[in-house]
């Protein structure tokens, strides 16, 4: 889980749960089968919609009774008790949630890499000019070129050099030069401020 909270009184609070072994991570529950006649009834490039999906984020009920939803009481006060957020500062938040799998070799003779993310960093590109909405992460940065500031617009390259739009930068070219090729993280360039040609 990744993401940036901003709390009602401006500050803003980096989440990042999951990426540390001693951390708890989440899954989606399965959708069962006898629960997804609609879901069936879809074009599979249709069939899973992020927004459906269901995020295991804990089963134990706040012990009180009056509560309506006490297992997600707990889990909004075990994030208040780490982070210092509420319930109303998601709406000013932007969290993802990844899976967390760590590289390994693929294939008897290890001449692959499996993981979930840009390996190489080149899927980036297809990621941003693919039919979806995404961001510009920090993992799909493999150079940075000249000195901007945050809120400057930049001109996003393909790895062969050819330009493929422009964007609003969410930090300087020194701190997109100290993130670039990790994973989690604040976005670079957010799709809402990201225009492909």
């Amino acid at each position: 889980m990744h993401g940036v909270v901003v709390k009602k009184n401006g500050e803003t609070v980096e989440v990042s749960i999951g990426e540390d072994e001693k951390e708890p991570v989440f899954c989606v529950t399965d959708l069962l089968p006898h629960l997804a006649a609609r879901q069936n009834e879809r074009p599979l490039k249709d069939g899973l919609k992020g927004e459906e999906l269901n995020i295991v984020v804990g089963s134990l009920p706040f012990q009180d009774e009056e509560v309506k939803e006490p297992v997600k009481l707990m889990a909004l006060s075990l994030l208040n008790e780490k982070y210092g957020i509420t319930e109303k500062d998601f709406f000013r938040a932007e969290i993802e949630m990844v899976p967390a799998v760590k590289a390994r070799d693929v294939g008897f003779d290890t001449s692959m890499i499996g993981a979930y993310g840009q390996d190489d960093r080149v899927c980036a590109y297809t990621a941003l000019t693919g039919p979806s909405a995404t961001s510009l992460l920090p993992i799909g940065v493999n150079r940075v070129e000249g000195e901007f500031e945050k809120d400057d617009i930049v001109r996003i390259v393909a790895p062969d050099g050819e330009p493929i739009g422009v964007g609003r930068v969410a930090c300087s070219s020194a701190k997109a030069r100290q993130t670039m090729g990790q994973k989690g993280g604040r976005p670079v360039v957010h799709y809402d401020y990201l225009y492909l040609d």
